[in-house]
Formats: C-alpha cells, structure tokens, sequence
C-alpha cells in the first residue's frame, strides 16, 4: 500500500488492512500465540541482562580474582573455568549473587 504521511493519501486504506490483519490474528490465535512468544522472549532478554550483569560485577568486584589470575597466565583454559564455576553450586551462587548482597 502506498500511502503519503503530508497529503494523507492511502493512510485510510493502510488502517483498514492493518484493522483486518489484526482481526485475521485474533481470529485464528495466531495473536494470542505472537503475543506468548513475546513475553517468553522479553522474559528470557531480561533474565540474560540480569545474569550478565551480575557475572560481570562479580568479575569487577574481585570475588573470582584468583580464577580469573589463573585464566589471564594460561593456567585454566576459559572454557574448562566456566564450565568448573558453573559445576559448582556455591561458585555459582557466589557468581550470580546481586552486588552488595552479603559481601
């Protein structure tokens, strides 16, 4: 659809597809199904930002200072690291408390 945002042109016609084009996705689910998918993906965004947020401030606090010494001489590979952190529940937990908590 063209449409001309000064004149006006073509902006009723554009309305109306978009008003049938919701009606066609609350009609057949698919709106219910997109707007599930959303949430899951905005609730997975936030989870990732939060988790990163949290390593990182662990990392710039000192609290895996050592480990992370080992990594940067080439004792630990970073990978083996992540995954031995990650093994280790009270490492983790360490790794994802919220900066000031308990420290």
């Amino acid at each position: 659809l063209l449409t001309q945002g000064t004149s006006g042109d073509g902006v009723a016609e554009l309305t109306a597809q978009i008003t049938r084009h919701r009606e066609f996705l609350t009609h057949t689910g698919r709106g219910v199904a997109r707007a599930v998918a959303g949430r899951q993906e905005e609730f997975v965004a936030v989870l990732r930002e939060e988790i990163v947020r949290r390593i990182e401030g662990a990392l710039d606090n000192g609290r895996f200072s050592d480990l992370l010494l080992k990594i940067k001489r080439g004792e630990l590979d970073p990978y083996r690291a992540a995954l031995e952190l990650i093994g280790n529940e009270g490492a983790l937990r360490a790794l994802l408390r919220p900066k000031g908590d308990g420290e």
